[in-house]
């Protein structure tokens, strides 16, 4: 079960990995004391281990975004934020850089970061286990949409004052559906539908209480979803989706 933590900067994590035949991995941090499961994908590259930074902050309560068309990559946790330029090769913050190089990879629209840099960049104390025959456990199941079926799976966002812009990002199972969009400047809303598409176990409304976005309320009705943005002020909305291994929508305000 994904839990959000709030934590301090002070904190110490304990990483462990269990292989099976396919070289596969399961990872478990341990925060002050409370042990997270994450079903993020850990995977080996010339015996460097790297995990699907989005997917493992999701599960233990931090902030990742990756935009292949910016090429970077936005991490928070806890107190602790660094922008990974690609571009660059750099992870930067507060003026200090670390390299990049052989320490991170995208794969299927997804980015790798190697255990070593998440050491180096958020201060986890990190170490492996391997074990040929683990014993995993019981899986918190997702509902899992019929097949064919797409389905709304999550929203997040991520605030990005320097630019003056929220990202509002809606994942999918399945695949991204059709959508549209409209802006109402009366009732300060931004209504997306998003058509022959289900409403999974999300949790509406989202509070998201930045300068531009207060909250985001979802409905499921006559096969499709409807998401209203509610925002602050004048706006401009810039949308996009992303396919492969983690399909999603997001909205730029």
């Amino acid at each position: 079960m994904k839990k959000l933590l709030t934590i301090s900067l002070l904190f110490s994590a304990l990483v462990l990995f269990a292989f099976g035949a396919l070289g596969e991995a399961q990872v478990a941090i341990t925060v002050n004391g409370e042990r997270i499961q994450s079903g993020a994908r850990v995977t080996s590259r010339d015996g460097t281990l790297y995990v699907a930074v989005e997917d493992l902050f999701r599960d233990i309560g931090g902030i990742a975004y990756y935009s292949p068309i910016m090429n970077k990559a936005n991490l928070k946790f806890g107190k602790i934020s660094w922008v990974i330029s690609l571009d660059k090769g750099v992870a930067i913050t507060d003026g200090r850089e670390v390299p990049l190089e052989g320490k991170v990879f995208v794969e299927n629209n997804k980015l790798y970061l190697s255990l070593s840099l998440l050491a180096e960049l958020f201060g986890f104390r990190i170490s492996t286990r391997t074990q040929e025959t683990p014993t995993p456990e019981a899986p918190q199941l997702a509902p899992s949409p019929r097949a064919g079926a797409l389905m709304l799976s999550g929203v997040r966002f991520s605030s990005y004052n320097e630019e003056m812009r929220t990202r509002i990002t809606f994942d999918f199972q399945g695949g991204v559906p059709p959508f549209t969009s409209q802006i109402d400047r009366e009732r300060n809303t931004v209504t997306i539908l998003f058509r022959n598409c289900s409403l999974g176990n999300v949790a509406s409304p989202v509070a998201v209480n930045d300068p531009r976005v207060g909250t985001i309320t979802l409905e499921e009705k006559n096969g499709q979803v409807e998401a209203n943005i509610a925002f602050r002020g004048t706006i401009q909305v810039r949308e996009g989706k992303l396919d492969g291994g983690n399909p999603r929508a997001y909205f730029d305000l």
